[in-house]
């Protein structure tokens, strides 16, 4: 997975594919469910997106959909200093996915790294 970056205060949407491990091959996730939790990083993390519903987006090619609204994402702090990439220097933000498929059982995917950009405003055109 690249660098996921998330706009302060924007809409935000992502779509995650679930593979058999070692493989490129989708597994069929039929009948599951899934969640999103999203919490700081650090020595003592806070959940900021708690067990947030994720819609089944592609079953049978292993898709699931998360969807923030931009008022989940307002207030998520960004880091100021950029690399030469222009992503942040440090994540700020890490998230699981917790999927329970009734073929595999609990599924549990890691996020380690997630950025947010400030959404900053809109300059007039000079």
């Amino acid at each position: 997975m690249g660098k996921m970056v998330i706009v302060e205060g924007k809409q935000f949407e992502a779509i995650f594919v679930i593979k058999q491990p070692g493989s490129e091959t989708p597994l069929d996730l039929t009948g599951s469910t899934g969640t999103f939790t999203m919490s700081t990083t650090g020595e003592n993390p806070c959940k900021v997106i708690d067990n947030k519903a994720m819609t089944l987006y592609d079953a049978i090619n292993g898709k699931f959909k998360i969807t923030l609204s931009s008022e989940e994402t307002t207030g998520l702090d960004s880091d100021v200093a950029f690399e030469e990439d222009g992503f942040p220097l440090a994540a700020t933000y890490k998230a699981y996915l917790d999927i329970t498929s009734p073929d595999y059982g609990q599924i549990f995917v890691r996020i380690p790294q997630i950025y947010v950009e400030d959404g900053g405003s809109i300059c007039p055109v000079t």
